[in-house]
Order: C-alpha cells, then structure tokens, then sequence
C-alpha cells in the first residue's frame, strides 16, 4: 500500500515548544482545582472530532452523579489564565464539550500559567511559542486568535479528529505528551482515507490502525509499529 507522509516540520513552532509544554502542562502532585462552568472556558483549537465528542458525551451521561465527579476531578482541564481573566483551555476540549452535551456544565480546572497582564497580542504570541494553542484548519490553514470560538460550542467538527481519537483507542498509536498528536494523526489520516469511507466507522477504524502500522507513519507521534486491533464499535 502506497501511503503519502505529512511533514511535521510545516508547524515549527509547535514542535519547538514541545519540551515547553511537558514541562509547563504536566499536572502537579497535588495540583490546586477549581470548579468551574465549561461553558466558561475559551477554546485554543478550531477544531473537534464531533463523533468522538458524542461517544465521551454518553460516557459522562451513563455516569452516576458521584462518578462523573470523580472523573472530572481526576482530570482537570488546564487552562491558562488570559486577558481580562478569562480561562483559556490547553487540552481536553472535547471532554468540555462532551460534558455540555450530555446535560452538565461543572468541571475542574486546574492554571498552569497566568498571563492575565499581557496584552492579546502578547499573550497570543507566548500560547503560541509555548505550544498552548492549534491555530489551523482542517486543510492546514494558518487562522487568526480571532477566527476562535468563544465557547466550545462553536468548535467546527473535523471528522478525521474523530477517526484518530476511535484509532488512538483501538491502539494505533499510543497517548503522547506532544502537543495536538491527534491533529498530526488526523491529517496523515485525511491524506490516506477517502471522506465517503468515515460513513462506516468500524472499517475506516480498522484501515487507520492498519496504515498506523506502515513504515510511512514511523515519523509520527506515538507510532507503534506492528500491533493488535483493539475491539472499539
């Protein structure tokens, strides 16, 4: 099978940062959380995997209250403190979202950085030298701080997120501290799976953990080489 690479190298900075961002995001032994209203939270990425937010979206849902709340307090959301003091997320901008849909809004946020004096201009300047913001299109388009939601609600659905997300999980490629692995996933995935194959999930699932295999995504995040196919759908 003739596979097409994507170069890493066309977003420099993000891979620049990254000793920045592992050192800067990783959770503290015990971190400080507050709890706060997802629907409070800018996003830092235009994008989301809108099928994978409704398969975490029925996870939260089936959750006793109890549970849920353990969950959410043993993953909190890491977020930056911005202009004006607003809370800006870093990760886990689907489960916000997922959390919206399946009828709640209260989760924890745990600062990592406060940057509330910088300008915007600044403070856009240091999330992106910092590896803290994925300011691309699905084609790869550069876009403006501005072009943002201002709530997760208004994340645009990016299907092939969707499709690294149910291929992370059916074990293609393992978790990685690097910054928006599955954005560099999803675009080796848009340039070797047709858009009219994601109407199956279970088989587009299946031909990504086999390409996810070949020598042509050995220069990827979390590659694996040789594995087993996970049951997932």
């Amino acid at each position: 099978m003739q596979l097409t690479k994507i170069n890493l190298f066309l977003i420099p900075s993000l891979l620049l940062s990254l000793v920045s961002f592992q050192a800067t995001a990783q959770v503290q032994q015990d971190p400080i959380l507050i709890q706060e209203s997802a629907y409070n939270l800018l996003p830092t990425q235009l994008l989301v995997g809108r099928a994978s937010v409704r398969l975490k979206a029925k996870k939260l849902g089936e959750k006793t209250p109890e549970a849920r709340m353990e969950y959410l307090r043993t993953h909190p959301v890491p977020v930056v403190v911005g202009p004006g003091g607003r809370y800006y997320l870093i990760d886990h901008h689907h489960m916000s979202l997922a959390l919206i849909e399946s009828g709640h809004k209260k989760l924890f946020i745990q600062i990592v950085a406060d940057w509330s004096d910088l300008k915007s201009s600044e403070f856009w300047s240091r999330m992106e030298s910092s590896g803290y913001t994925y300011l691309y299109d699905a084609a790869g388009k550069k876009v403006r701080p501005q072009d943002l939601p201002k709530s997760v609600l208004g994340l645009k659905d990016d299907p092939y997120r969707s499709l690294a997300y149910f291929a992370r999980e059916a074990g293609a490629f393992d978790k990685t501290p690097t910054p928006f692995a599955e954005f560099f996933w999803a675009a080796f995935y848009r340039k070797n799976i047709g858009l009219k194959e994601l109407k199956n999930w279970k088989a587009a699932t299946a031909k990504a953990v086999q390409i996810s295999q070949m020598e042509e995504a050995s220069h990827m995040p979390g590659f694996r080489g040789a594995l087993i196919c996970q049951r997932l759908f």
